[in-house]
């Protein structure tokens, strides 16, 4: 039990650092300073219309494939949830059944890694949809 403590809030600690070192990233536009010192060029009239076509109807930020991505991972995530909750009934309930109380541990352990599957899909998808 000091066991299985010790490790939640050892992930728990993991967790929360790697939340917090997460920095923000952006893209710098190479053309910024040209447009600022002659905005009438024929690139950088280009460069604002293509800027103001975002609306990319698959993988724009309301793109169909985004919109399914953001489902699916809802999906997962409230699944792994689920399964960390019947999982912890499932211990409460074992009654000192061994079986049960490592069936248990193996879907907390299983919904985990699910959890941090899709998480890291998300991430991932999110950053090759940004750079299309």
């Amino acid at each position: 039990m000091k066991r299985m403590l010790l490790l939640s809030v050892f992930t728990l600690t993991l967790c929360l650092a790697g939340l917090g070192a997460v920095g923000h990233a952006s893209a710098v536009d190479p053309l910024d300073e040209v447009c600022k010192k002659n905005p009438t060029s024929t690139v950088c009239k280009e460069n604002q219309s293509s800027a103001s076509n975002d609306a990319n109807p698959l993988f724009g930020p309301k793109g169909i494939i985004t919109k399914i991505l953001g489902w699916l991972v809802r999906i997962v995530g409230i699944a792994a949830v689920i399964g960390i909750i019947v999982a912890g009934i499932m211990m409460t309930f074992a009654g000192g059944d061994a079986n049960q109380a490592a069936s248990a541990r193996s879907t907390i352990t299983f919904s985990l890694i699910g959890l941090g599957i899709a998480a890291m899909a998300q991430v991932m998808v999110s950053f090759v949809i940004s750079k299309l």
